[in-house]
């Protein structure tokens, strides 16, 4: 392996990319972790080297593209030719399960969106009912008992 992929593969940090070094192609892929992982879920790193004959991966914490392309391999339903082709498989899998994870907290936020929004507005319009009554109350107390009083409405008839 080339000094440059070696000490990329090796380097502390992470940062998503890829790079070509010779004939060497590497870097660092961002992947799901799988939820029995030790470390909280979110977002772990594949990083791999590899040419026309040889792949090295490494990563910290189950991923679940990794397994999941692992799995297909070891029981038979998917066969790859190439390093590249099964780093292709895993870089498809990533943004696969990446694209339904964010699309799960997108419906997630939208869904805390819609209750803030009708809770503040069911705030909104107990305090304007609340209100109302406080100036019945005072409107009573100022001595004006003998006016009328108009009947409370809901609002949206008004």
């Amino acid at each position: 392996m080339p000094p440059p992929v070696r000490d990329a593969f090796l380097s502390a940090g992470h940062g998503c990319h890829s790079d070509l070094e010779g004939d060497w192609l590497y870097g660092d892929l961002p992947d799901l972790r799988h939820d029995y992982s030790a470390e909280a879920r979110g977002l772990g790193h594949f990083r791999f080297a590899f040419n026309d004959t040889m792949l090295i991966g490494g990563r910290k914490q189950p991923l679940q593209s990794v397994d999941k392309i692992r799995k297909a391999i070891d029981n038979g339903s998917r066969k790859f030719r190439s390093p590249a082709e099964l780093i292709e498989a895993v870089m498809g899998q990533s943004l696969d399960g990446m694209t339904t994870e964010l699309a799960g907290l997108g419906d997630t936020l939208d869904g805390i969106e819609d209750r803030i929004v009708c809770d503040a507005w069911h705030n909104e319009l107990q305090a304007l009912v609340d209100a109302r009554r406080q100036l019945v109350v005072i409107h009573r107390a100022d001595g004006d008992a003998d006016q009328p009083v108009p009947p409370s409405r809901p609002f949206a008839s008004q």
